[in-house]
């Protein structure tokens, strides 16, 4: 998977890693089996850019064509901000 580089400049090396994570398990990568993945994590580690990230490259790579974030309102009251 290649994250641009405008975008990868500003990952630290755990969101990186988190990000090819949940590619190789939306790939197949994983195993056939494994169809998604949950990314948890502690509070402010940037779970979002994350997975941004892999929104983003999904789509350009044509992996997805469609996404759908289902998220708590109180999360997507922070993103307003």
């Amino acid at each position: 998977m290649k994250i641009e580089a405008f975008i990868y400049d500003k990952l630290r090396p755990h969101q990186v890693e988190g990000v090819n994570f949940m590619y190789e398990c939306i790939t197949g990568q994983r195993g056939k089996a494994i169809e998604g993945c949950i990314l948890a994590d502690f509070m402010g580690l940037g779970k979002t850019l994350q997975t941004l990230t892999l929104i983003r490259c999904a789509v350009i790579q044509k992996i997805a064509q469609k996404i759908v974030v289902v998220s708590p309102l109180t999360l997507v009251k922070v993103w307003e901000k």
